[in-house]
């Protein structure tokens, strides 16, 4: 269950970083186009999508992992149901084995939903921690100013922008 939470946050932030920088992306396009920086958003998002396609996979393989799990515990819960029902069905007769076999899938398809139901509820509780963590956590905002600029990234512009900055949160 941990390494479901940990990669369901890693998904979600992965999905952020990259809603965020296409919006961005969006918003800024004439500035983009100005100093022709198509090629630097068009990689850096190509990154992201990775990054993401990375964290999806992970999260996705762990949620076909644990449906393996609770499914090989099926099997081997209808299997001991099976083997007892054969080695006593002169002494049960047939409506109690039909019985038991009807309750084991019953209980099987509780345990399922019980844990699957466990997994979401974590997931969403990492879920609330964050969106609390956004609301109520601003002390680690970072300005960027003109002073502060990327390897690579232009430094003079036919348009002039005096006082610029930028504020960004985790």
């Amino acid at each position: 269950m941990p390494a479901a939470t940990h990669l369901k946050k890693l998904r979600m932030d992965s999905s952020g970083a990259v809603v965020t920088l296409v919006a961005e992306a969006l918003d800024g396009l004439s500035t983009i186009q100005a100093f022709n920086q198509q090629n630097y958003f068009v990689s850096e998002t190509a990154k992201r999508v990775d990054q993401n396609h990375r964290a999806l996979f992970a999260a996705e393989t762990l949620n076909l992992w644990l449906a393996f799990f609770c499914d090989f515990y099926g099997a081997c819960l209808i299997l001991a149901v099976g083997c007892f029902a054969m080695a006593q069905w002169e002494t049960l007769g047939s409506g109690n084995v039909g019985l038991a076999f009807s309750q084991s899938i019953q209980l099987l398809v509780f345990y399922t939903w019980s844990v699957r139901l466990l997994a979401d509820s974590i997931g969403l509780f990492g879920s609330a921690e964050k969106v609390r963590g956004v609301f109520n956590d601003n002390t680690h905002a970072v300005v960027y100013t003109m002073s502060h600029r990327w390897a690579g990234w232009p430094t003079t512009s036919p348009k002039r922008a005096a006082s610029c900055c930028a504020a960004t949160a985790p």
